[in-house]
């Protein structure tokens, strides 16, 4: 600081290390420590230009606040001071009043909307526990009206079948005489068999013995073994070496109905009531009706061209039907149950002895004979196929595969 600037009373009080307020005696005591400590003569950290210049300002700090003019002044922005304090005092005191009317008002809102919400809360809580109430006054009516319907169901559907059972009584009764019974069809006494080509030698002698005494006579037991051929397409050689066909033709249609109806679905052991290995061998025994495999044929060929099967143009089989079974036997079915059963349950004896619907010689002849003319065309046209390697014998055994495992 220059000796010739001009001082201000900030600048005059930070050299003798007043505050604004200090009084006159303060301001002298603080000289005079000050002089001594700052002279000239007695300061050795500066040097002595920086020494006086300093001294010289100290004593112009002391002469500036001991001016009276000065000092009338710094009263009076003292007093202005105070009055400015006191304002501020009071400006503060409002502005804590107003915020603390604020925030009681803000806690008083708070509080207000909390009810509010509580209260839209429950309202909202009764109209959940109405609605699950009419939700579950709804679902007991509705139950109730359910089981209602129900059980008037349950009536009909008794009624009904009573009138059903009614009916189906005198249609029974009214076509015990009935002149449209079907006529006997060339393979209606005619079954088929088939088994592993590994058991071929264990059946061929005790398969016929089986069948004659647990079901009745046989006309004609012909056994067709598939032997290797390159002729055979490789895709299809598999199918053909693995089975063994067997026909059996038996001399009354009661015979044939009993090895169907009870050894059909590999039950041809149980029915026959075989044990050990003789068990195990005739678990594997498929029985079918003769006719069967031609039909299965048929509907794969239909299936092939993209026409409808005769399954959908045909009456549909009454319940318990197989696959390819007479004609008579399904009109049986249908229309004189206990005939059919009287054959199942009776067996070979009833039917040898004349007590149930017993057929003539004529009708047997024509009819095995016929099944031994359809067999040999039926062999003779699966050699040709399956010499001829554009249709490489599919349409046969393959669709006997799938109409067992149906």
């Amino acid at each position: 600081m220059s000796s010739n600037s001009e001082l201000s009373l900030t600048d005059a009080f930070a050299l003798l290390k007043l505050p604004s307020t200090a009084s006159a005696g303060d301001i002298r005591k603080s000289y005079r420590t000050l002089s001594l400590l700052y002279h000239p003569d007695k300061a050795k950290d500066v040097s002595a230009e920086v020494a006086s210049d300093r001294f010289h300002n100290l004593h112009k700090a002391y002469e500036l606040l001991s001016d009276p003019v000065v000092r009338e002044k710094l009263a009076r922005q003292a007093a202005e001071e105070d009055k400015r304090k006191e304002r501020v005092g009071k400006f503060e005191q409002e502005r804590k009043k107003m915020s603390e009317a604020l925030e009681q008002r803000e806690r008083e809102e708070a509080q207000r909307r909390r009810k509010e919400h509580e209260a839209s809360r429950q309202r909202e809580l009764d109209l959940e526990r109405l609605k699950e109430e009419g939700r579950k006054m709804r679902e007991a009516k509705s139950q109730a009206r359910t089981k209602q319907q129900e059980e008037e169901a349950v009536k009909v559907r008794l009624a009904r079948q009573q009138a059903e059972d009614a009916s189906r009584a005198r249609a029974a009764e009214r076509s015990r005489d009935d002149p449209s019974e079907p006529s006997l069809g060339p393979l209606d006494t005619t079954v088929r068999l088939l088994y592993p080509t590994s058991l071929h030698q264990a059946l061929s002698t005790s398969l016929g013995n089986t069948l004659t005494s647990r079901f009745g006579g046989l006309i004609n037991l012909r056994l067709t073994v598939p032997q290797e051929s390159d002729d055979i397409p490789a895709s299809n050689k598999r199918k053909r070496l693995n089975e063994v066909t067997c026909l059996a033709t038996f001399e009354e249609m009661s015979s044939a109905i009993r090895l169907v109806e009870g050894g059909s679905d590999f039950r041809l052991a149980e029915v026959v009531q075989a044990t050990g290995s003789a068990a195990e061998q005739l678990d594997q025994v498929w029985v079918e009706w003769a006719a069967a495999k031609d039909l299965a044929r048929k509907r794969k060929e239909a299936r092939k061209r993209g026409t409808a099967s005769t399954e959908s143009t045909e009456v549909k089989p009454p319940a318990g039907a197989k696959l390819g079974e007479p004609a008579r036997v399904t009109w049986w079915r249908s229309y004189v149950p206990e005939k059919l059963a009287d054959y199942t349950t009776n067996g070979v004896a009833a039917y040898h002895s004349g007590q149930v619907y017993a057929e003539s010689p004529q009708k047997r002849q024509s009819s095995t004979a016929g099944a031994a003319d359809f067999e040999s065309d039926v062999l003779r046209r699966a050699m040709e196929a399956a010499v001829s390697k554009k249709e490489s014998a599919t349409d046969g055994d393959g669709e006997g595969d799938v109409e067992r495992t149906a």
